[in-house]
């Protein structure tokens, strides 16, 4: 930093004034303190959008980022919603790090977090959306007669999915970016019988049943007793 000049005013014995140059020496600064505001760091994320599986799935998701120019005491923060747990891991050596981030309870649908990094107080923030993955039949309930039919099912999802059936007279035939469609055979017995048809996403973390019941011959109206008297005997 240069010198500062300072000009001070000598007054003469016949009142006219002269002005005089004072030079006063560099200030002595803190140490650490260069006198100049701290550039900030900026950081690079790899993804400001991710999917996150509800807390019931217990399955995390990773955001991965950069900082650039971060001092040696700089700050590397993240701060998410209750409903979010989010834990970050940083190395200052390449000055990258990751954030992993796992839903509570509480979440639901989307929210966002935000990583900060900081020298001094010049600091710069990036934000992330995250999103909850979902697999959603339209209809979830189906009745058929004894006959038997195939019905189609729409299915709204932001991830891969897929379908399936374990039961021999209920058969998935179809499945399309829109849904599935199912079928199920005769009924020739003298009871009604129920099944599902299990959508999930493509690793089976998040299953949701699709319920379908199909009446006995003859007895269509009777299937909520006979529904009662299986229950009980079994």
């Amino acid at each position: 930093m240069a010198a500062l000049a300072v000009i001070s005013q000598i007054v003469s014995c016949n009142g006219d004034t002269a002005p005089e140059s004072e030079v006063i020496e560099d200030p002595v600064l803190p140490p650490g303190n260069t006198g100049e505001e701290a550039e900030a760091p900026t950081i690079t994320l790899e993804e400001d959008y991710i999917l996150l599986y509800p807390a019931s799935a217990s399955i995390p998701s990773v955001v991965s980022f950069a900082v650039q120019d971060l001092d040696e005491d700089g700050e590397i923060t993240v701060s998410a919603p209750e409903c979010l747990s989010a834990s970050l891991s940083f190395e200052r050596t390449d000055g990258k790090g990751i954030v992993t981030v796992m839903a509570r309870e509480e979440f639901s649908l989307s929210a966002v977090l935000t990583i900060r990094a900081a020298n001094g107080e010049s600091a710069t923030e990036a934000e992330v959306e995250v999103d909850e993955v979902y697999v959603m039949p339209q209809m979830l309930t189906f009745a058929f007669c004894p006959e038997g039919g195939a019905r189609k099912v729409l299915v709204d999802a932001n991830v891969p999915w897929k379908a399936a059936s374990s039961y021999g007279w209920l058969s998935v035939d179809e499945v399309s970016e829109e849904g599935i469609v199912f079928s199920v055979r005769e009924n020739t017995s003298d009871y009604p019988r129920y099944g599902e048809v299990i959508v999930s996403d493509a690793e089976g973390h998040i299953p949701i049943g699709i319920y379908v019941e199909q009446l006995a011959p003859e007895r269509e109206t009777e299937i909520v007793g006979e529904r009662a008297a299986l229950e009980e005997i079994y």
